[in-house]
């Protein structure tokens, strides 16, 4: 279709007003320039109703000052709005709905100041929005679409003010479904961006992928639905070691992920992120990788019920060098079926850690492997291990430096499976003021099945060293014990 208004290297102002079009082919076309353009659907003649401004695109390139106004209402469809190379101009949409079909709805790059007051997007295997090196002022009420390539929504270098309302995202390829940011240092930008919408993840790549922020705030309020098992789906929150604090929020009331062979949740390297899960409802599924991976991570919250972990062959919880904030870190249960190691805490300090109802079995390696400096309280409902080979543990505790932190579980089981070397628990060296209290205070005996806490078929009990200084109490019930340690002939107390 024929372009509408074409308007290059204007150095004046101009304005359109009181028009009534509607175009196949683009609304306006603008190339360089610094004059002001307004464009105004106004009133018809003769008392008639408001006109319209709808076209099949708008492109905006190369102006180096000026502003470009949309002062009412414009529906864009074809090739969507592409805003490009405009440092030192202003673009600005009172209201903007945009509806594509195989085009990107919205591109804004290389700089200039981009506002949308309210708009709609709706994209239809493309891409929503693409922007990036722009100072936004952009409001849409909703955003839409589906997608089998590229990233959804892709923001980098903002500064500013980005969110995208409520909506779908539905990802059916490899690329990821809300991209804020690359590994490319500082490419996150410093924006307060959000997005209240649905992110459905039926393909191979990631629901979410945040890095390398510099500032701002990321919150995504809506749920995250996992629709394909075993890939996909995962949360990556990396980078935000810039100097500037940064946080990440996520709300939603459900957040589903199946991810396979790729760690479910990955927030490494932010010692200025503040990254929190609240509402509940994290519910992580892998086979061979990680469920919750922490390394060098700042602050880090799972708040409220509904929260669980289960893996195959990954380890289901990693947490090295994180502080835990004041929700805490909560999970109502972790299942692992044959890990090398199934929980891993290693220099935690902040908030408690409270794990719930957790088993792990066939564990090749440790169970539980606590090490490092560790300030905060651990507590599961009950612990229930399985080693399935020679020289497994079940609960290590060697060498770490607990100070006045408490390590509680309700109820304690751990099964060496007969294997040679095998040890209950090891306090080597374990060092803290606080108390390891393992088996519940409550006299239940005979108690309920299960509540009886046990280490049997191991090849040492507990053990100690010489340089071992921490409280032990490995029992259940105030009265008679119901509590026991059996081994294949090795030391009860080693």
């Amino acid at each position: 279709g024929q372009t509408a208004f074409k308007v290059d290297g204007l150095t004046t102002n101009v304005s359109i007003t009181n028009n009534n079009i509607n175009v196949a082919g683009t609304l306006l076309a603008a190339d360089g320039g610094n004059g002001n353009i307004t464009l105004t659907r106004g009133n018809l003649p003769n008392s008639g109703p408001a006109g319209t401004l709808t076209g099949g695109g708008v492109t905006i390139s190369n102006r180096t000052g000026g502003l470009v106004d949309f002062t009412d209402k414009a529906t864009i469809g074809g090739n969507g709005v592409s805003l490009t190379n405009n440092t030192g101009a202003g673009i600005t949409f009172a209201d903007v709905d945009i509806t594509t079909n195989g085009s990107t709805a919205f591109t804004a790059s290389g700089g200039g100041t981009v506002n949308v007051t309210t708009g709609a997007i709706n994209a239809t295997g493309a891409q929503a929005a693409a922007l990036d090196g722009i100072t936004a002022g952009i409001n849409f009420a909703s955003t839409n679409a589906t997608f089998g390539s590229g990233n959804g929504i892709d923001l980098r270098n903002l500064s500013g003010t980005a969110a995208f309302g409520t909506g779908t995202l539905t990802n059916t390829g490899a690329g990821t479904s809300f991209n804020v940011g690359s590994a490319t240092d500082q490419s996150g930008g410093n924006a307060v961006i959000s997005y209240g919408g649905t992110i459905a993840s039926n393909g191979t790549g990631a629901a979410v992928s945040i890095q390398e922020l510099t500032g701002g705030s990321v919150t995504l309020s809506g749920n995250l639905a996992d629709g394909l098992t075993g890939a996909g789906g995962n949360i990556v929150v990396a980078g935000i070691d810039n100097g500037t604090a940064a946080t990440v929020t996520f709300s939603g009331t459900t957040k589903q992920i199946d991810s396979g062979a790729t760690d479910g949740v990955s927030l490494t390297g932010n010692p200025n992120g503040t990254v929190d899960f609240s509402n509940g409802g994290l519910a992580i599924k892998t086979t061979t990788a990680t469920g919750f991976h922490v390394a060098s991570a700042g602050t880090v919250s799972v708040s409220d019920t509904g929260n669980t972990i289960t893996t195959a062959t990954g380890t289901a919880l990693n947490l090295d060098g994180a502080t835990i904030g004041a929700g805490g870190v909560t999970f109502d249960s972790i299942t692992v079926a044959g890990a090398a190691t199934g929980i891993a805490l290693n220099n935690v300090s902040g908030g408690a850690v409270s794990l719930g109802a957790v088993d792990l079995e066939g564990i090749t390696s440790r169970g539980v492997d606590i090490s490092g400096t560790i300030g905060s309280t651990l507590d599961f409902t009950s612990l229930n291990i399985g080693l399935g080979a020679t020289n497994a543990i079940g609960l290590d505790l060697s060498g770490a430096a607990l100070g006045a932190s408490n390590i509680t579980a309700g109820d304690l089981d751990v099964d060496g499976g007969s294997f040679a070397g095998t040890i209950g628990i090891d306090m080597a060296g374990t060092t803290g003021t606080g108390t390891i209290q393992l088996g519940d205070l409550v006299n239940n005996n005979p108690g309920p099945s299960g509540q009886t806490s046990t280490i049997a078929n191991v090849g040492y009990g507990v053990q100690f060293s010489s340089t071992t200084n921490a409280k032990l109490a490995f029992r259940d019930g105030q009265g008679p014990a119901e509590s026991s340690i059996a081994t294949t002939g090795g030391q009860v107390i080693h």
